[in-house]
Protein backbone atom coordinates (compact mmCIF):
# COMPACT_ATOMS: atom_id res chain seq x y z
CA UNK A 1 0.00 0.00 0.00
CA UNK A 2 1.45 3.38 -0.90
CA UNK A 3 2.51 5.58 1.96
CA UNK A 4 -0.03 8.15 3.10
CA UNK A 5 -3.11 6.26 1.91
CA UNK A 6 -5.48 4.83 4.47
CA UNK A 7 -7.50 1.66 4.08
CA UNK A 8 -11.01 2.92 3.27
CA UNK A 9 -12.53 -0.54 3.15
CA UNK A 10 -12.44 -1.17 6.91
CA UNK A 11 -15.88 0.32 7.85
CA UNK A 12 -19.39 1.16 6.64
CA UNK A 13 -20.08 4.00 4.32
CA UNK A 14 -22.69 6.61 5.13
CA UNK A 15 -24.99 5.20 2.45
CA UNK A 16 -24.84 1.71 3.94
CA UNK A 17 -25.61 3.05 7.41
CA UNK A 18 -28.65 5.00 6.15
CA UNK A 19 -29.96 1.94 4.27
CA UNK A 20 -29.55 -0.30 7.34
CA UNK A 21 -31.26 2.29 9.56
CA UNK A 22 -34.17 2.57 7.10
CA UNK A 23 -34.59 -1.22 7.01
CA UNK A 24 -34.50 -1.30 10.83
CA UNK A 25 -37.15 1.43 11.06
CA UNK A 26 -39.46 -0.33 8.58
CA UNK A 27 -39.12 -3.66 10.43
CA UNK A 28 -39.67 -1.94 13.81
CA UNK A 29 -42.85 -0.25 12.58
CA UNK A 30 -44.13 -3.59 11.26
CA UNK A 31 -43.40 -5.40 14.55
CA UNK A 32 -44.93 -2.64 16.71
CA UNK A 33 -48.04 -2.52 14.51
CA UNK A 34 -48.39 -6.31 14.79
CA UNK A 35 -48.16 -6.10 18.59
CA UNK A 36 -50.81 -3.36 18.73
CA UNK A 37 -53.19 -5.32 16.46
CA UNK A 38 -52.66 -8.48 18.53
CA UNK A 39 -53.31 -6.64 21.79
CA UNK A 40 -56.52 -5.13 20.38
CA UNK A 41 -57.69 -8.56 19.21
CA UNK A 42 -56.90 -10.09 22.61
CA UNK A 43 -58.90 -7.35 24.36
CA UNK A 44 -61.89 -7.99 22.07
CA UNK A 45 -61.70 -11.74 22.73
CA UNK A 46 -61.57 -11.15 26.49
CA UNK A 47 -64.58 -8.83 26.32
CA UNK A 48 -66.54 -11.38 24.27
CA UNK A 49 -65.62 -14.15 26.70
CA UNK A 50 -66.66 -12.06 29.71
CA UNK A 51 -69.94 -11.19 27.99
CA UNK A 52 -70.74 -14.79 27.11
CA UNK A 53 -69.72 -16.15 30.51
CA UNK A 54 -71.80 -13.57 32.39
CA UNK A 55 -74.80 -14.06 30.11
CA UNK A 56 -74.68 -17.86 30.30
CA UNK A 57 -74.36 -17.91 34.08
CA UNK A 58 -77.11 -15.32 34.60
CA UNK A 59 -79.48 -16.91 32.09
CA UNK A 60 -78.88 -20.41 33.50
CA UNK A 61 -79.64 -19.19 37.03
CA UNK A 62 -82.82 -17.39 35.96
CA UNK A 63 -84.06 -20.37 33.92
CA UNK A 64 -83.39 -22.76 36.81
CA UNK A 65 -85.22 -20.55 39.31
CA UNK A 66 -88.18 -20.17 36.92
CA UNK A 67 -88.39 -23.94 36.34
CA UNK A 68 -88.50 -24.74 40.03
CA UNK A 69 -90.92 -21.98 40.99
CA UNK A 70 -94.57 -22.51 41.91
CA UNK A 71 -95.93 -19.20 40.63
CA UNK A 72 -95.12 -15.66 39.64
CA UNK A 73 -95.81 -12.81 42.02
CA UNK A 74 -97.38 -10.52 39.41
CA UNK A 75 -97.82 -7.64 41.84
CA UNK A 76 -94.05 -7.32 42.31
CA UNK A 77 -93.09 -8.18 38.71
CA UNK A 78 -92.73 -5.90 35.70
CA UNK A 79 -93.37 -7.55 32.32
CA UNK A 80 -92.82 -6.37 28.77
CA UNK A 81 -90.58 -3.38 29.52
CA UNK A 82 -86.95 -2.81 30.36
CA UNK A 83 -85.77 -2.89 33.04
CA UNK A 84 -88.01 -5.77 33.99
CA UNK A 85 -88.47 -7.28 37.42
CA UNK A 86 -89.39 -10.91 38.02
CA UNK A 87 -90.65 -12.09 41.39
CA UNK A 88 -91.07 -15.87 41.81
CA UNK A 89 -92.69 -17.90 44.58
CA UNK A 90 -91.15 -21.31 45.23
CA UNK A 91 -90.13 -23.83 47.87
CA UNK A 92 -86.63 -23.84 49.30
CA UNK A 93 -85.27 -27.29 48.32
CA UNK A 94 -83.23 -27.65 51.51
CA UNK A 95 -85.88 -26.63 54.07
CA UNK A 96 -89.17 -27.04 52.21
CA UNK A 97 -90.32 -23.57 53.30
CA UNK A 98 -91.72 -21.02 50.88
CA UNK A 99 -89.36 -18.43 49.45
CA UNK A 100 -89.42 -15.48 47.08
CA UNK A 101 -86.77 -14.87 44.43
CA UNK A 102 -86.59 -11.45 42.78
CA UNK A 103 -84.52 -10.75 39.64
CA UNK A 104 -83.91 -7.08 38.86
CA UNK A 105 -81.32 -4.63 37.57
CA UNK A 106 -79.26 -2.46 39.86
CA UNK A 107 -77.35 0.00 37.73
CA UNK A 108 -76.19 -2.22 34.90
CA UNK A 109 -75.93 -5.50 36.82
CA UNK A 110 -78.44 -8.33 37.21
CA UNK A 111 -79.29 -8.90 40.86
CA UNK A 112 -80.98 -11.78 42.69
CA UNK A 113 -82.67 -11.27 46.04
CA UNK A 114 -83.88 -14.27 48.05
CA UNK A 115 -86.72 -13.55 50.52
CA UNK A 116 -85.94 -10.29 52.32
CA UNK A 117 -82.18 -10.86 52.20
CA UNK A 118 -79.52 -8.81 50.51
CA UNK A 119 -79.49 -8.81 46.71
CA UNK A 120 -76.31 -10.13 45.12
CA UNK A 121 -75.06 -9.74 41.54
CA UNK A 122 -75.31 -12.52 38.95
CA UNK A 123 -73.18 -10.75 36.34
CA UNK A 124 -69.62 -9.45 36.49
CA UNK A 125 -68.93 -5.76 36.91
CA UNK A 126 -67.46 -5.60 33.39
CA UNK A 127 -70.69 -6.89 31.80
CA UNK A 128 -73.09 -4.02 31.11
CA UNK A 129 -76.77 -4.98 30.83
CA UNK A 130 -78.69 -2.47 28.73
CA UNK A 131 -81.91 -4.43 28.28
CA UNK A 132 -83.74 -6.88 30.57
CA UNK A 133 -87.29 -7.86 29.64
CA UNK A 134 -89.44 -10.60 31.17
CA UNK A 135 -92.52 -11.82 29.35
CA UNK A 136 -95.21 -13.79 31.18
CA UNK A 137 -96.50 -16.54 28.88
CA UNK A 138 -99.58 -18.18 30.35
CA UNK A 139 -101.35 -21.17 28.84
CA UNK A 140 -104.45 -22.91 30.21
CA UNK A 141 -102.81 -24.47 33.26
CA UNK A 142 -99.09 -23.83 32.85
CA UNK A 143 -96.98 -20.75 33.17
CA UNK A 144 -93.77 -19.83 31.40
CA UNK A 145 -91.43 -16.88 31.33
CA UNK A 146 -89.40 -15.61 28.40
CA UNK A 147 -86.23 -13.67 29.26
CA UNK A 148 -84.63 -11.17 26.88
CA UNK A 149 -81.32 -9.70 27.94
CA UNK A 150 -78.71 -7.52 26.19
CA UNK A 151 -75.19 -7.58 27.61
CA UNK A 152 -72.44 -5.45 26.05
CA UNK A 153 -74.54 -5.07 22.91
CA UNK A 154 -75.18 -8.81 22.44
CA UNK A 155 -78.70 -10.26 22.78
CA UNK A 156 -79.49 -13.40 24.79
CA UNK A 157 -82.86 -15.16 25.05
CA UNK A 158 -84.27 -17.94 27.19
CA UNK A 159 -87.66 -19.47 27.99
CA UNK A 160 -88.62 -21.71 30.89
CA UNK A 161 -91.83 -23.43 31.90
CA UNK A 162 -92.64 -23.41 35.58
CA UNK A 163 -92.67 -27.13 36.34
CA UNK A 164 -94.58 -26.80 39.57
CA UNK A 165 -97.36 -24.82 37.91
CA UNK A 166 -98.98 -27.78 36.14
Amino acid sequence: MPAGRKNLKSGYTLTETVVYAAIFVVLSVFVINSIIVSARGLREVRTARTTNTSAEAAMERMIREIRYSDSINAAQSTFGTSPGVLSLNSLDPSTGSSQTSIFSLSGNRLMLQKNAGTAYPLTSSSATITNLVFRNMVASSTGAVRVEMTINGKNFYGTAIMRRSY
